[in-house]
């Protein structure tokens, strides 16, 4: 996947640094404000990564503009960490009017976290796809308000109402409300580069949510603070939000896919389905000791049914999602992921400099085949093709049919025009062998246009298909069997026919070999002969 893709590991050491530190100070008579003082840390951390996020040269403001909210989020944790410091200052004496400002600081750390997920750009929907948004919204918000029912808001609803009961369930509620709103974003997300830190910040999110929920119920419970694993839960959630942010930084400039149009190449979102698990874990947890026969045949049964649905669920979408990225006949990348992974690829290019080329290529002869053994010949040799068209390729290259006999290669991070070059002449020579179909063996040849976007040419990838489209009729007009470069003559000059492009790593004596195997697969096309009746006719002669 190359370094880009990699996390950035020093959240995740300062994790570890910081769980490490809350065990040693355990039992310590001064464990709640030191405790504090490691929040205070997170907090200066958080916020010094988000200003950098925020405040990044060459991001559109647009993509800013939740990170700033962000970073107002760190500064109320930092200030209300610094209340709950001065209030634990003396073990023996909580000071309640430092600590009362910290929660509250703390409670509404929660708004600007809000506004910041609402700020986030998201893409258009169709109507189907908005029913199904809102199903899974309903599923999100019903999953989470299941445990919060079960392990807070029904206890205090049975109990009598007082001002510390509002606190208590603020937090969680809170929380369940940031969840919501990012699965919510996260699914629609508009553009690339911010839903991995998206989606780090939810799992962020939804591990400090654990956390005040646990404080919730002991609140309610009258119970006692388990002290380090609550706060190794709600560091650990703090991290994770720095990790998101540490992400951003990391992915910032990047502008692939802003906008996704058409359906979602992705993969189908799974965050449904873990709410439908949560809510479900809450009902077996509440059906013990409770006419347990009963209960357990009841949602053991319910159980089944939902789990059943939601695995056809989970099935179904997969086997869309396959046939929105998959050619249907050959496997290949559809005409849809083709040109979403090309736009990817000039993205990246745009970034690292290093260019993008794509390779239009046309079967010769694939018409007199078709008529003369039937659609289901010409679908084989299709298939056939497209699997040659494989092997010529490097792993994270693409390759798709666009449609009838055309293909096309998307080749990122090329060297230079002779790479892409090199792989167009390992794709005609592999037309050299004969195909098997429909019991015949025939050839075919291919002509193959080559476009590439170096030089630091602003092109997209709708041009880029367009200069290899321009190239591949030059090499059809040449003859066949040949791989022609894009060059702005081609353009200016349409009616001229230049000279096929040289192939790059090839001797002298290779050269002429393969410009004879071209004449003879150019003859056979002229002929509309198989390879067996080509045989025939030079045995006869």
């Amino acid at each position: 996947m190359g370094r880009r893709g990699w996390l950035p590991v020093w959240p995740l050491v300062l994790l570890g640094l910081n769980s490490a530190l809350l065990l040693a100070m355990s039992g310590s008579a001064d464990y709640e404000a030191r405790k504090w003082i490691l929040g205070l840390v997170a907090n200066v951390i958080g916020l010094s990564v988000t200003l950098w996020a925020a405040f990044q040269r060459g991001v559109p403001a647009r993509q800013r503009r939740p990170w700033k909210f962000f970073a107002a989020y760190w500064m109320l944790l930092l200030a209300s960490a610094t209340f709950m410091m001065a209030a634990f200052r003396d073990p023996a004496h909580q000071d309640m009017t430092m600590m009362i400002p910290g929660a509250m600081l703390w409670v509404a750390a929660g708004i600007p976290t809000l506004l910041a997920l609402l700020s986030f750009p998201v893409r258009r929907m169709s109507g189907s796809e908005r029913i199904r948004f809102g199903l899974d919204m309903a599923t999100v918000c019903g999953g989470g308000f299941i445990p919060l029912w079960f392990l807070v808001l029904a206890p205090v609803v049975g109990s009598d109402w007082d001002t510390r009961h509002a606190f208590t369930i603020a937090q969680p509620i809170e929380h369940l409300l940031l969840i919501f709103v990012a699965s919510a974003v996260l699914l629609r997300a508009g553009i690339t580069s911010v839903r991995h830190p998206l989606a780090i910040i939810l799992s962020g999110q939804a591990v400090i949510a654990v956390g005040v929920v646990w404080v919730a119920y002991l609140m309610v419970q009258g119970g006692t603070m388990p002290g380090v694993p609550l706060d190794l839960v709600l560091q650990g959630g703090t991290y994770l939000l720095v990790l998101g942010m540490a992400v951003q930084v990391r992915n910032a400039g990047r502008t692939d896919a802003e906008t996704v149009a058409g359906p979602n190449t992705r993969r189908p979102a799974l965050v449904p389905y873990v709410a439908l698990g949560l809510g479900y874990s809450c009902l077996v947890a509440a059906a013990f000791g409770r006419e347990a026969g009963l209960w357990a045949g009841m949602i053991g049964g319910a159980l089944v049914m939902t789990g059943a649905v939601a695995a056809r669920q989970i099935f179904a979408l997969r086997e869309n999602h396959h046939f929105v990225v998959r050619d249907a006949l050959t496997g290949l990348a559809s005409r849809i992921f083709l040109h979403d992974m090309l736009h990817r690829a000039v993205e990246r290019t745009k970034r690292t400099s290093r260019p993008t080329a794509v390779l239009l290529i046309d079967l010769n002869g694939f018409k007199p085949i078709n008529d003369k053994y039937g659609h289901a010949a010409g679908d084989e040799l299709l298939t056939a093709f497209g699997a040659r068209l494989g092997s010529c390729v490097s792993t994270g290259d693409t390759v798709g049919r666009l449609g009838g006999d055309e293909f096309a290669v998307v080749l990122p991070d090329v060297t230079d025009a002779m790479s892409a070059l090199r792989v167009a002449d390992t794709i005609i020579a592999t037309c050299v062998e004969p195909f098997t179909v429909a019991d015949h063996e025939v050839l075919v040849g291919a002509s193959i246009g080559v476009s590439i976007n170096g030089d630091g040419e602003p092109l997209t990838g709708h041009e880029l298909l367009r200069r290899a489209d321009v190239a591949m009729y030059r090499a059809k007009q040449h003859s066949a069997g040949n791989a022609y470069l894009y060059d702005l003559s081609m353009d200016i000059d349409p009616d001229s026919v230049p000279e096929p492009t040289p192939m790059p790593g090839l001797s002298t004596d290779e050269l002429a070999e393969l410009d004879r195997l071209r004449s003879r697969i150019a003859d056979l096309e002229r002929k509309g002969l198989s390879a067996a009746g080509a045989m025939t006719e030079s045995v006869s002669r």
